[in-house]
């Protein structure tokens, strides 16, 4: 069968008068007939550019979706300086509208995309062969409408060029096309970039319009040329069933006295779903955007709205004004308004940045974070990056100019309160409005804030503290109502580690009781030795006495912070209580993790022998398990040794978390036990250190043998007397620890 063929342009030469490198190899791959699949037709020189014309054949079956021949001729053309991926385009003059075309100034010769990537990735391995049998492997795909995998996504219906910037949930907020409710602003208009919003930007006068247009749904990939007036614009969304030209002359005649928004210049933002297939569901939307080269009233002229006419103002100025048409005049259909198609980009929502950062199936919490500092603004800002979390961001303190050492912020930022400018800087990322907001309050002492934060604290799903302030993790643990899961993240003072502690889901182990643990663990590790050390300088950045601040490299806060905001979103999956210690190694910056289980606390009964006066003890099964063998080893005598903790005067709770084992000189008979002082001193000394003075002596604890139950001996009752005359001196409760056969304990206390 014979097919009418588009002229090619530029003058036929002979192969050996190509200059274009790829050209001169193509052409002698086709002489060679090394492939019986494809044939030389032609060459041309069209300028510096090369043409060459080929003939491929096409495996092509009995039945095809779409209007593919076995044999196709195929124009090439090479560009003499080769930074532009060579145009390959079908010269028959039926060739079909199929999906994988590029977007052109004119419909024909249809130009065929064959790669996704970059050319200058694909230079490197480029030969004659791979051209053209890639034409070959195109047509034959697109003839069973196969080159569009179905897991790809839908390809656009038009490309464009320069980026027009849009809120990613536009057309999710706005119900109807073309009503004053959907006339957006252009925050700036130049040759770089359009930026959509949608509120009009202070005091601008010269404000210009976009406008929105949902058009009914069409078939992907079906590329004609690109529109380059209204007309044409009205003629491409015309298969769809919407009438742009109505709706444009609808809208502007209701704006004809509108002086602001006849001087406006605008951009036409059309929406439109897609489908894969005729008559199947809308998978996904394509959005247009077209910038008009002229305003609103000379538009007007052009679509036979209005004529404009002459008129000198009171200041003598020359103006014109519309004067409407009655009947419109429909031989003007904007055939004379351009048009410049945009390259529409989305603002960021958080489903984006979730999957730009590899998330799947991203879960969203509301968190209230307490301190908007160093690590702070860094962990809330990357999470707000990765799409995680509606952030409410607690802190009352002043961004100062020193602690842009290691802040998450600019230097703009000074002088204003850190979760204010945290918060404002977060919706800059994420276009939502919810993604983060400030409250300007001490958490301690909120005063006139005392109610927003209660009910901020209700709402909440996390109450995250990043403050480093030992009061505040009490405040949460006990004050805070609210049944949001409690989670803290610090620095030691060196910066070189970071500490997570988070309560399991249900709150069985609350933070004072993880907070207690992770004290008795660096206390026993070696390795945690120097954990709470405060060997850096301090440097003074006020005249003030409480004008100073660490000197921890911004280096280690990075490295905590991205540490944290990713386990923050591994923490909030699982349901189970966390400790975690992370370690840089300052030479080469690499990391250590140490993590170790939480213990359920475990709540003993106190005697009544003594006054309580409503006190607490609260004890772990580790200390536990390693007080019964410890007596188990020392059968049939006593033992014992001293009990290592904390106390909580306010809430009237000691924390039993260790014990130092009995000393060297200690004296242990079947029927008695004399604790002796033989290196002790040191040990609590050496504890005290590791925890930073927050591990402490607190009592004493022996066993009594299998004959005997653990209440108090007489003797027992005297060694206590003598505890308690010696912890009053420093207004201390008095703790005796007893501990029998078959796991029975006696707790003595006296708080009086």
């Amino acid at each position: 069968m014979n097919h009418n063929y588009i002229s090619v342009s530029g003058d036929l030469v002979e192969p050996e008068n190509l200059t274009c490198s790829k050209a001169q190899e193509v052409v002698r791959y086709l002489q060679s007939q090394i492939s019986p699949y494809s044939r030389l037709i032609e060459c041309r020189k069209d300028g510096e550019d090369n043409v060459v014309v080929i003939e491929v054949d096409v495996e092509v079956g009995q039945r095809v979706k779409h209007d593919i021949k076995r044999r196709e001729r195929i124009a090439i053309t090479f560009y003499q300086n080769d930074d532009t991926m060579p145009e390959v385009v079908a010269l028959r003059n039926d060739f079909p509208k199929v999906p994988h075309l590029n977007l052109r100034s004119r419909e024909f010769p249809r130009s065929l995309c064959l790669f996704e990537r970059p050319y200058a990735e694909l230079k490197s391995r480029w030969t004659a062969s791979f051209i053209i049998e890639r034409i070959r492997e195109w047509l034959a795909l697109t003839a069973k409408d196969r080159l569009h995998a179905e897991d790809q996504p839908l390809e656009p219906l038009l490309i464009g060029y320069g980026p027009i910037i849009i809120p990613h949930d536009l057309f999710y907020r706005q119900q109807e096309s073309i009503t004053t409710a959907d006339i957006l602003y252009i925050k700036n208009l130049d040759d770089s970039i359009v930026y959509i919003v949608r509120k009009p930007e202070k005091n601008n006068s010269s404000t210009s319009l976009a406008i929105t247009i949902k058009c009914p749904a069409q078939k992907h990939g079906l590329i004609n040329a690109s529109p380059h007036n209204i007309e044409e614009l009205h003629e491409f969304i015309l298969p769809t069933g919407y009438d742009l030209i109505d709706k444009l002359r609808t809208l502007f005649k209701t704006w004809i006295s509108d002086r602001q928004k006849l001087n406006s210049k605008v951009a036409l933002i059309v929406y439109c779903p897609k489908t894969r297939s005729d008559n199947s569901k809308v998978e996904s939307t394509d959005i247009w955007a077209f910038l008009a080269g002229k305003t609103v009233r000379e538009i007007g002229v052009d679509l036979g709205i209005w004529e404009l006419t002459k008129i000198e103002g009171g200041d003598g100025i020359e103006r014109t004004t519309p004067g409407l048409l009655v009947p419109t005049n429909t031989q003007k259909t904007g055939q004379d308004a351009n048009l410049w198609i945009l390259n529409p980009l989305f603002t960021l929502s958080r489903a984006t940045a979730a999957y730009l950062n590899g998330i799947d199936n991203p879960q969203n919490h509301k968190i209230l974070s307490i301190g908007a500092g160093a690590l702070g603004s860094q962990v809330l800002i990357n999470s707000v990056r990765a799409g995680y979390g509606d952030w409410i961001s607690v802190d009352k303190d002043y961004l100062s100019p020193h602690n842009l050492a290691r802040y998450g912020l600019d230097g703009t930022a000074i002088g204003y309160c850190k979760s204010d400018v945290v918060s404002e800087y977060a919706k800059t990322i994420i276009d939502e409005d919810d993604v983060a907001k400030p409250i300007i309050a001490d958490i301690i002492y909120p005063k006139d804030r005392e109610q927003e934060l209660n009910e901020a604290y209700a709402a909440a799903d996390i109450i995250l503290d990043m403050s480093a302030a030992l009061s505040v993790g009490k405040q949460i643990a006990f004050e805070a109502q609210s049944d949001a899961r409690r989670i803290s993240m610090f620095l030691n003072p060196s910066g070189t580690d970071l500490v997570i502690l988070a309560e399991d889901a249900v709150r069985k182990i609350r933070l004072d009781h993880l907070e207690s643990q992770y004290y008795q663990e660096i206390s026993e590790r070696e390795k945690f030795s120097q954990h709470l050390a405060i060997d850096n300088k301090y440097a003074r950045y006020g005249r003030s006495c409480g004008d100073f601040s660490s000197t921890i490299p911004h280096d280690f806060v990075s490295v905590h912070s991205a540490i944290a905001s990713r386990m923050l979103r591994s923490i909030v999956k699982n349901s189970e209580a966390f400790i975690g210690i992370w370690k840089i190694d300052s030479q080469d910056m690499s990391v250590t993790s140490h993590q170790t289980e939480a213990d359920l606390p475990v709540i003993p009964n106190i005697s009544n022998i003594y006054q309580a006066e409503d006190w607490i003890i609260y004890t772990y099964p580790k200390l536990l398990t390693r007080i019964y063998a410890l007596r188990e080893a020392k059968l049939p005598c006593e033992t014992g040794g001293i009990l290592i903790g904390s106390y909580d005067f306010q809430r009237k709770i000691i924390y039993v978390v260790d014990t130092v084992t009995s000393p060297a000189d200690s004296v242990e008979k079947l029927s008695s036990y004399i604790r002796g002082s033989s290196g002790l001193k040191d040990k609590i000394v050496a504890i005290g250190k590791k925890t930073a003075g927050m591990l402490e002596y607190i009592g004493e604890w022996h066993s009594h043998p299998d004959d005997y139950n653990p209440s108090p001996s007489e003797c027992d009752r005297r060694l206590f007397e003598h505890m308690r005359s010696e912890m009053q001196i420093n207004c201390l409760p008095t703790l005796m620890l007893i501990a029998g056969s078959e796991e029975k304990l006696c707790w003595l206390l006296d708080a009086c």
